[in-house]
């Protein structure tokens, strides 16, 4: 067995020192190496080895051939056990016994010499169990860290954070990815919350450059923070020269303990393992982006850089989906430049991009972040305003109005034009035929356009022309007050 022999034995032996955990180390060539004991000797045995240069409290005992005890505080006593109160024993040449606990139990150094002794006779060395075990828990640490799907760096590192945090349960975990220049630092306290919670730094200030393993074993206190104190830690490279970044795990006064060797070796595997992960996420980063950017260019006007067809069709199947589970006013405008052939034919294409270009950017411009404006043909627009009633529309095509009026001339002296018409849901139905019925109405106002254009210039004006050419020169001043008055209202509705 890998503990003292018999249950009794290890009553009578924690009963009379006080101790929860009894270490016993067998010296070797050049270091000492734990046999085996109770608590943490126990399920430490074969995992732990020491050298007494970098062991004071284990030297001077060995030095002095007599029991030393460190109590009253939590110290470092060897390797990575760390007690309240402990005391180590040697016995005779090749043992040193270390029992220590969270009590203090006033004992003498004979009692303390022979429940040494009394340890080193019941511990056998480590057995195939044990070892195997230790082999299982390396390969089911790596396992759990593998059975991801990575996706994006930052969710990668938070993924192997967490991983590494539960498999050598460390109360604090730290993930540094280099990513396009920068650091992603990704930090997991356990202790904190039991689902654990996140802190992200992007972009962190750069680690140091490492390409080993670094174990620091001794406490120290970040500077500037307010949690407890760290009593070791474990740093280790991510990727062959740590060019992917750093992992970092802690142990905290907490749960004060160190990295024996199997954690040393788990925290390597998880490394080299977290290296494959990584460079996976960030390809799978890379393709993502590239695809969302395929994406945006085919739903996008090449002229104009504006929606296309395509995302046109893509936003009202959405917005019918949406209108269709919580029902709310929607608009469609339809837009089509006016005589854009005859101009093509007579200044050539560029002058008509030009104008295309200028009522893309027009449209663009009155319109929310929260509409959609698309060229879906050769000289035809459409707009999508959501959540907008007939009164929204009215105010957007006067607008758009005011904003055609304001359009400077091209260097062909042509001006900007358009044809409109609207549509509103749900008077005209529902998406799909509220877009038909703004083409119509676009359509109509087009032909009646036309209409006026061939017809004589000295025809005399109709009442109703009159009135929207507003108040003539002629007209009393009661008249002209009136029409100035019904425009403005018409005016303030739409601002």
């Amino acid at each position: 067995m890998n503990s003292v022999a018999r249950a009794e034995t290890t009553g009578d032996l924690a009963r009379v020192v006080g101790a929860s955990d009894v270490l016993v180390f067998a010296r070797g060539e050049d270091t000492w190496r734990l046999l085996g004991g109770l608590g943490r000797g126990g399920s430490w045995a074969g995992v732990v080895e020491v050298r007494l240069d970098d062991e004071p409290v284990l030297k001077r005992a060995w030095g002095s051939g007599l029991p030393v005890r460190s109590r009253g505080e939590l110290a470092r006593i060897a390797g990575p056990y760390w007690s309240t109160h402990a005391a180590v024993v040697p016995v005779g040449d090749d043992y040193l016994v270390v029992m220590g606990g969270a009590a203090d139990r006033e004992v003498s150094d004979a009692i303390l010499v022979h429940a040494a002794a009394q340890a080193v006779a019941v511990t056998t060395d480590v057995g195939p169990a044990k070892l195997l075990a230790d082999e299982l828990e390396l390969v089911h640490a790596v396992r759990q860290l593998m059975e991801y799907r990575p996706e994006t760096g930052r969710d990668t590192a938070r993924h192997i954070a967490a991983s590494a945090a539960r498999s050598l349960s460390c109360e604090i975990a730290v993930t540094e990815l280099r990513r396009e220049g920068e650091w992603l630092r990704v930090r997991v306290d356990r202790d904190a919350d039991p689902g654990a919670t996140w802190e992200d730094f992007a972009p962190g200030q750069a680690p140091s450059p490492m390409s080993r393993l670094l174990v620091e074993q001794e406490a120290y206190r970040q500077p500037g923070a307010e949690s407890d104190e760290i009593i070791a830690r474990l740093s280790l490279p991510l990727g062959s020269q740590g060019e992917l970044g750093v992992l970092t795990l802690a142990h905290t006064s907490r749960q004060p303990r160190g990295f024996t060797m199997l954690c040393q070796r788990i925290g390597r595997a998880l490394a080299e393992a977290s290296s494959l992960v990584i460079e996976q996420a960030l390809v799978r980063e890379a393709l993502n982006t590239e695809r969302a950017e395929l994406m945006r260019l085919a739903k996008t006007d090449g002229l104009t850089g504006i929606g296309n067809r395509l995302a046109w069709d893509e936003a009202i199947a959405s917005e019918s989906a949406r209108i269709a589970r919580v029902p709310r006013p929607a608009a469609v405008l339809s837009a089509d430049l006016d005589e854009l052939k005859e101009i093509n034919d007579r200044y050539g294409h560029a002058a008509g991009d030009v104008l295309i270009r200028g009522a893309a950017s027009m449209l663009a411009g009155v319109a929310r972040d929260s509409d959609l404006v698309c060229r879906v043909g050769g000289d035809e627009f459409l707009v999508l305003l959501t959540d907008t009633g007939r009164l929204g529309a009215r105010c957007f095509t006067a607008r758009l109005r005011r904003a055609m009026s304001a359009w400077r001339v091209t260097e062909h002296a042509l001006t900007l034009r358009l044809s409109l018409g609207s549509a509103v849901v749900p008077d005209d139905g529902d998406l799909v035929t509220a877009v038909a019925a703004a083409d119509r109405r676009m359509y109509a106002n087009k032909r009646r356009r036309r209409s006026r254009q061939r017809s004589t210039v000295h025809r005399p004006r109709s009442e109703s022309a009159r009135r929207a050419a507003g108040p003539s020169r002629g007209a009393a001043p009661s008249e002209r007050r009136a029409e100035t008055l019904t425009r403005g209202r018409r005016a303030v509705l739409c601002r």
